[in-house]
């Protein structure tokens, strides 16, 4: 199960939303690709202040925020992509780089499967989410969730988004600034600032 199933929106919006989760023992093969993505890609973004430390060192050499396991070290991760090429990219430079870790994917169950079959891959295992059930009139608005479901733990506040929505409605505060607001809270680290700005460009 991943905390990044219950994303919402409508599906063009969701195209351009895709979270890659790695968790294993073993920095080696998996830590070093992680730092030659985050130079390849503009749209990926890394998750969290503990992935972006552990990138940084790996590019000056250093292997930093590593837990030492009974079976040598411990690297967890997460990138969020947001398109579909980017995605299909990513997922072949992680094949070519056999690690031999587990890897999930999140998104659009046809978009992802498509980019699996371009690169010879098929999933393991396929998790659907089924909505959301009970009083959902109690829910926050629509595209207030759109922004709230970006974080896995449910952190971003609703009641936080509204604000620094009305924000940038009237002028009191950039839009990439109400994002990174956002984006901090999320302490998973899988909120898309690039689709978090398109909807705040569409409210």
């Amino acid at each position: 199960m991943t905390h990044s199933l219950h994303r919402q929106g409508p599906e063009e919006s969701l195209k351009k939303d895709f979270v890659v989760l790695a968790m294993g023992t073993g920095a080696g093969a998996m830590a070093a690709q992680k730092a030659r993505l985050s130079r390849r890609f503009p749209g990926l973004y890394k998750a969290g202040k503990a992935v972006y430390r552990l990138l940084r060192g790996l590019k000056k050499g250093r292997g930093v925020h590593q837990k030492q396991a009974r079976k040598g070290p411990v690297i967890r991760g997460a990138v969020v992509l947001d398109s579909r090429e980017a995605l299909r990219d990513y997922l072949k430079m992680l094949k070519e780089a056999d690690t031999g870790r587990p890897v999930v994917v999140s998104g659009l169950v046809d978009e992802v499967d498509g980019c699996l079959r371009e690169i010879g891959l098929k999933p393991h295992t396929v998790q659907f989410s089924l909505g959301v059930f009970g009083k959902t009139e109690r829910l926050p608005a629509e595209d207030v969730l759109q922004m709230t479901t970006m974080c896995g733990h449910d952190m971003v506040a609703p009641k936080l988004v509204e604000k620094w929505a009305e924000d940038v409605r009237r002028g009191k505060m950039p839009k990439e600034k109400a994002v990174e607001n956002m984006a901090r809270l999320c302490r998973c680290g899988i909120f898309n600032r690039a689709r978090a700005l398109e909807i705040l460009d569409r409210q």
